[in-house]
Order: C-alpha cells, then structure tokens, then sequence
C-alpha cells in the first residue's frame, strides 16, 4: 500500500482494530480509521484501495488540509506559471493531498506543508534517533533549522529539543502515549529537504 504524501501508513496511520466493512466499498479488510476525517462521523472505516482512488471526493470528505497558498507561492515562485495556471495546479495537488493521504494523529489541526511547489511526505513522528538519523550535522540543528515557517516565531527550539523531544524512536502510534507534545516529520519530494512541524496538547 503506497501513497504518494505518506511514507509508512500502516505504521503511523490510525487504523482499525483487525479487519472491518469499509464504508465506502463494503468490503471487509484492515482499514483507516475515517473518524478523524474531516468532518469526522461521516464514515467509520476506508480501505486502502478506496482511499487511494481519491474515492472521499465522493463524499466531499478530506483526511487532512494543505497548506495552499503556501503551496501557490512556491508554484510561482518555482515554475513561473501564470496565475490561473497556478491557480489549477494548486487545486489539483490540494485535491490530491487531500483525498487519498492518510490521516495522521495529531492534537490540534494544522496545514500540511509544501516544499518546493508540492505536498511534503510524513515520514514520520520526531524522536531523537530519527533527526540524528536524517541529519548531515546533528539532530539538534536539523529540526531548528527546518521548523515550517509558520511555526518559527511561535517555537522555542531549545526548549522543545532539550525538554520534549523523544529520547527513543516512534515505532507506531502506541509510542506516541504520554507526550504532551509531538513531532512530525516530513520531507520535500522534490529536494528531500526535511520540513518539521509539532503541536501540543
């Protein structure tokens, strides 16, 4: 199962406990959790398939919200497109985004970034282990220098690195237990350059 803006879903995407109707399909497999669709209640659980044929377009539901006049600067800015050009392409990729990602776990809502005229991949929560696994200096200077620019003015890098950030890898979304605040990774699918954003209860 790949989607094109989430690296590892069956990983860290909430999923339904065992096999289960899809509410779209009807079939019955391991499916997403739809309850934290947006608007959330209007379905229970979407198969794999469903989701990534774009299927919620039907019902008019998202799983999440991207950042898209973020993305529209950069799609000027990068392909000097024209305004209704942009303006298209913008449209198409949000649409995208938003209905065949899954949903990621998170507190509070906020945009899913853009990166170099497109959506970025979750990769997954921050930890530690994995900013010093993706960093080409360290850990530390690699998640302050790629906090989304929206959250900038508002982060105390030092305070969350040296005071929140996991000590041990998020594994699955059980790890996330007991965190008041989280990190979520992502990457450019242009550049691989990293993007990070968190929130917090």
């Amino acid at each position: 199962m790949t989607f094109k803006y989430f690296e590892k879903p069956l990983i860290y995407a909430a999923m339904t406990d065992g096999p289960c109707t899809c509410s779209i399909c009807r079939e019955k497999e391991q499916c997403f959790d739809a309850r934290t669709f947006i608007p959330s209640g209007a379905l229970e659980a979407v198969c794999g398939t469903c989701l990534a044929a774009g299927r919620l377009k039907e019902y008019k539901i998202s799983t999440c919200t991207g950042d898209s006049e973020e993305l529209k600067r950069q799609l000027n800015a990068h392909q000097a497109l024209k305004a209704e050009q942009a303006d298209s392409l913008c449209n198409e990729k949000t649409a995208g985004l938003e209905s065949t990602t899954p949903a990621i776990k998170r507190f509070k809502p906020w945009l899913w970034p853009s990166a170099d005229a497109d959506y970025c991949k979750f990769l997954g929560y921050g930890s530690v282990p994995l900013y010093k696994r993706l960093a080409l200096t360290t850990g530390e200077r690699l998640f302050k220098d790629t906090i989304y620019y929206n959250q900038v003015e508002n982060s105390d890098s030092d305070y969350l690195w040296d005071a929140e950030m996991p000590l041990t890898e998020i594994n699955s979304i059980e790890d996330l237990y007991g965190y008041d605040v989280q990190f979520y990774v992502f990457k450019s699918i242009n550049s691989g350059k990293i993007v990070s954003i968190w929130d917090s209860l």
